[in-house]
C-alpha cells in the first residue's frame, strides 16, 4: 500500500494537476473517479471472490487498483495535453521555488498527519480509533472546499501576477463562500454528532465528543487555504513554506505537552490551536506584503523580493 500511495497514485496526482494547469476542471475530476471507481471494484473482488482474504492480498489488489488509474490517468493526459517533456535543466531561481513547494506540501502533509501517529505512541490505539473517526469525517466535510480551491488554482496564478493585490482580490471573492460553507458545517457536524455512536457502535461513544471538538476545522480549513494560495500565487511561496514549518514545531510541542495528560482530548485542542494559529499568522504576512506594496516606490522591491522569496 506504500508503494501505491506513494509512488503510482503520485504519478496520477501529476496528470491532475496537468489538466488543473489548463483549466480542464472536468478531466481532473474524471482521473479521481477512475481511481476511486477501481479501488471500489478491488474491494468488491476481495469481499465477494477471494475465498480467504489477507492483507497481503488486499494490499496486492490496492495496488492493481491504482495502476490501474494512474496508466488510465498518463492515457487521458497525453492525448488530451501531449507527451510529457523531461528537463533536466533547472536554474537557481526554479530549484528554489520548487523547494519551497516541497517543503511547504510536506509541512502540511505532517501538521496534518503527525497527531495520529503521536497519538497511537502516546495515547494508544483506542484514543486513536476515536480520534481517526471524527477526523475522517471532518476530512469528508472539507471536501467542497478543497475541490473549490483546486478549481481556482490556475485562477489565483493569474491574478497573482499583478502581486499580493490581485491574488488577495480574487481570495475575497471566493472566501465568504468558503467560510460560510465552513460555518455552516462545522455548525452540522457539532448538531449531528450524536449520531456517531449509534452508526459506529458503542465503542466509538466518545468519537461523538470529538467530532464536537473537531468540527470548527472545517472552517478554519476554509479560511487559511485561501489565504495560503493568495500567498503563493503572489510569488510567495517561500514566505508560505516558513509560516507552515513553524506550525509544524508548534504542533509537535503541543501533542507532545498534551496528549500524554488529555489523549484524544490534547491531540483534538492541539490540531485546533494549530489551524487557529496558522489562520493568524498567515493573515499577518499577508497584511504585512500588503503595507509595504503601498508604501510610495515599493511596488519594484516587493516584486523583486516576490521573485526571490518565490
Amino acid at each position: 500500500m506504500g508503494l501505491s500511495d506513494v509512488i503510482v497514485v503520485r504519478i496520477l496526482e501529476l496528470a491532475v494537476q496537468a489538466f488543473m494547469a489548463v483549466e480542464v476542471l472536468q478531466k481532473s475530476a474524471e482521473l479521481y473517479i477512475i481511481l476511486s471507481a477501481a479501488r471500489t471494484a478491488a474491494a468488491a473482488y476481495l469481499g465477494f471472490v477471494v475465498h480467504s482474504p489477507t492483507a497481503v492480498s488486499w494490499a496486492l489488489l490496492y495496488l492493481l487498483s491504482a495502476v490501474a488509474g494512474t496508466i488510465y490517468a498518463l492515457v487521458t493526459v497525453t492525448r488530451t495535453i501531449g507527451y510529457p517533456r523531461l528537463g533536466f535543466h533547472f536554474s537557481r531561481a526554479e530549484f528554489q521555488e520548487g523547494f519551497h513547494f516541497a517543503v511547504g506540501q510536506a509541512s502540511a502533509t505532517v501538521y496534518n498527519d503527525i497527531d495520529k501517529a503521536m497519538l497511537v505512541r502516546l495515547g494508544g490505539l483506542e484514543a486513536t480509533g476515536i480520534y481517526g473517526a471524527a477526523y475522517r469525517i471532518v476530512d469528508v466535510s472539507f471536501a467542497p472546499v478543497s475541490a473549490l480551491v483546486s478549481a481556482a488554482s490556475a485562477r489565483f496564478f493569474r491574478h497573482g501576477e499583478s502581486g499580493i493585490e490581485g491574488s488577495v482580490r480574487f481570495a475575497k471573492k471566493l472566501l465568504p463562500y468558503a467560510a460560510s460553507y465552513g460555518l455552516l458545517a462545522a455548525v452540522f457536524l457539532f448538531t449531528v454528532s450524536p449520531i456517531l455512536s449509534l452508526l459506529l457502535g458503542k465503542g466509538f461513544a466518545n468519537a461523538t465528543l470529538a467530532l464536537q471538538w473537531l468540527s470548527p476545522l472545517v472552517l478554519l480549513k476554509s479560511i487559511h487555504y485561501f489565504f495560503a494560495d493568495s500567498l503563493s500565487a503572489a510569488g510567495y511561496q517561500g514566505r508560505r513554506a516558513s509560516v507552515q514549518f513553524g506550525i509544524v514545531g508548534f504542533n509537535v510541542l503541543l501533542n507532545l505537552w498534551l496528549i500524554p495528560a488529555y489523549s484524544w482530548r490534547g491531540a483534538a485542542w492541539a490540531s485546533l490551536a494549530s489551524d487557529a494559529a496558522l489562520v493568524v499568522a498567515l493573515f499577518a504576512v499577508i497584511v504585512s506584503l500588503r503595507r509595504r506594496a503601498a508604501l510610495p516606490g515599493a511596488a519594484r522591491g516587493v516584486e523583486a523580493e516576490a521573485k526571490v522569496a518565490s
